[in-house]
């Protein structure tokens, strides 16, 4: 929808998913690309409604702490910024010196499993979530 309203022929795409890290992780290869002088304009568009997964009723009969956290920080949103390789003279510009995006959590312990059932094998393995398909029933 976005580059139909944009035009300007064929565009490359990068599709990042992972609500928290998705946006970010789109302007970092973004501002690469224009950097490298590989493009000399990027636009960087996203979206989330992760409000239709988060819902409370999924998390352990409805009052876990983790409902609550995703809940309302992990909500739903949209945003859009156009990377360019000059400054605009006829409208402020951002400059963007640079993009860093690490991951701490080796460093403590799981705070956000997303509904698992805890049907793991292992202490803070992956398990099934309310996400997963329904297992087929087994003939009696």
């Amino acid at each position: 929808m976005v580059h139909g309203r944009l035009g300007g022929g064929p565009m490359q795409l990068l599709s990042a998913a992972g609500v928290c890290a998705s946006g970010i992780a789109a302007l970092d290869a973004a501002v690469a690309k224009v950097r490298l002088g590989d493009r000399e304009r990027a636009a960087v568009v996203g979206s989330e409604l992760a409000s239709r997964w988060l819902r409370a009723s999924r998390f352990n009969g409805g009052n876990d702490t983790d409902a609550h956290f995703l809940r309302w920080m992990l909500s739903d949103g949209a945003g859009s910024v156009l990377v360019e390789a000059r400054p605009r003279p006829d409208r402020p510009s951002l400059r963007v010196d640079w993009v860093r995006t690490v991951s701490l959590a080796h460093e403590h312990a799981v705070c956000m499993r997303a509904g698992t059932d805890g049907s793991s094998p292992r202490p803070g393995g992956p398990g099934r979530t309310w996400a997963a398909p329904p297992r087929p029933s087994r003939p009696g």
